[in-house]
């Protein structure tokens, strides 16, 4: 991704800022890339800028990186986000009261966030990445009461009190003026943005997978990476793998894995174990970035089997390096990256294994990817937010709630 300090910003940012958040450096994947560049752009641009994050292990409690002042709150091991839900009210409330704007995203970090800003009268921004609303409910694996509670939550959290808020694509903005009654006119939609030059086509070379594992090389390869949670889809896609063996014996699935949440982890290795899956499935950790482009040119298909997503990074990323995408109907990456995926419903193993066989046996020219979602426009719109909320904020005076 183009450096902060390599892009233009043609917006001024507000004198000062306080970011909280529930991820940040150097805890980098798609969207805390993202607010960590945005908080080296103001910086840079002579915003005093703060970050309150929870502090990972080994991580120092206060340090400043590139004119970010980063303050790190010490968690319990046990449910780390609640606990800094609670313990970085005090640390937001202290720091909200130098600042002219407060930014947070969903979930946990909303909460500290909305209370500083109510506390100190600051103007709120507040990134929703995505509203699963009645989804909640549907996913099996948590069962129908905990999935009742997380819905609960994400009610109170999506409608915290908020001067505006940004949601990173129209479904997601679609889902909050529904499940939140937030009105429409309070929404903005800014795309998050993709690394486009990390993920050219011509920088990466194949992985010899196939060579590798043993396997032939006219063997069909389908793969899944990221996190193996509730809301993913994996055990959808590895129920629908049972089938697409009994259809084309020499295809392979490689799951390339995150190792958190342990649970949902234990969950699909259990299901490959149970679908006695072991010579079809290929079960690996999950790689460092720059040996992730290997493994997606590999693939001959890279499936993203999610209940929902806000934005899709991805599949996103899939495309952008030129990959043929199967991917879930019904959310925001038949939007993003639209006539680009080939789609399936969600939750249905019979329809994507169907999916799968035909994009196997029917091989085709994959689209070329327009690349829209580059880091100056996510940058620019969003500080353009930020001017719109402090330029309202001047016209009507102090914010009391």
């Amino acid at each position: 991704m183009t450096c902060a300090g390599e892009t233009a910003i043609p917006v001024p940012p507000p004198a000062s800022v306080l970011f909280v958040l529930d991820y940040f450096y150097p805890h980098l994947g798609g969207g805390e890339t993202l607010f960590w560049e945005l908080s080296r752009a103001a910086a840079k641009a002579g915003s005093r800028v703060s970050v309150v994050t929870p502090r990972l292990r080994g991580m120092k409690a206060r340090e400043v990186v590139d004119g970010v002042e980063i303050v790190r709150v010490w968690t319990p091991r046990f449910a780390p986000h609640v606990w800094f839900m609670l313990l970085a009210i005090p640390i937001a409330w202290r720091l909200a009261k130098r600042v002219s704007l407060i930014h947070a995203a969903v979930y946990f970090a909303a909460v500290p966030a909305c209370l500083a800003a109510t506390l100190r009268g600051k103007p709120l921004v507040i990134t929703v990445h995505e509203v699963f609303g009645d989804q909640w409910q549907q996913l099996k694996a948590i069962g129908r009461l905990t999935g009742w509670a997380a819905r609960v939550f994400e009610r109170i959290v999506v409608g915290l009190p908020a001067a505006r808020y940004i949601c990173v694509s129209d479904f997601t903005k679609r889902r909050l003026m529904r499940f939140a009654r937030i009105p429409e006119t309070k929404i903005s939609v800014v795309y998050n943005a993709v690394d486009y030059g990390f993920w050219k086509r011509d920088r990466h070379c194949a992985r010899p997978l196939r060579k590798e594992h043993g396997w032939p090389d006219t063997t069909f390869v389908y793969l899944f990476f990221g996190r193996p949670g509730v809301s993913k889809g994996v055990d959808t896609l590895v129920a629908a793998a049972a089938e697409v063996r009994q259809r084309l014996p020499e295809s392979r699935l490689v799951l390339l894995l995150g190792r958190e949440p342990a649970a949902g982890r234990r969950s699909i290795e259990s299901t490959v174990r149970r679908h006695a899956l072991g010579n079809h499935v290929l079960v690996l950790d999950s790689v460092p970035r720059d040996e992730l482009p290997g493994y997606l040119l590999a693939a001959d298909c890279v499936v993203v089997p999610s209940v929902s997503e806000g934005f899709g990074y991805s599949a996103v990323e899939a495309r952008a390096i030129g990959c043929r995408v199967l991917a879930t109907a019904g959310h925001a990456v038949e939007e993003v990256l639209w006539g680009e995926v080939e789609l399936c419903p969600s939750g249905d193993s019979k329809a994507m294994a169907d999916r799968i066989v035909e994009i196997a046996r029917v091989p085709c020219n994959v689209p070329p990817h327009t690349p829209k979602y580059d880091l100056a426009t996510h940058l620019q719109n969003t500080l353009q937010v930020y001017q719109l909320v402090s330029s309202a904020t001047s016209a009507l005076g102090p914010i009391r709630r």
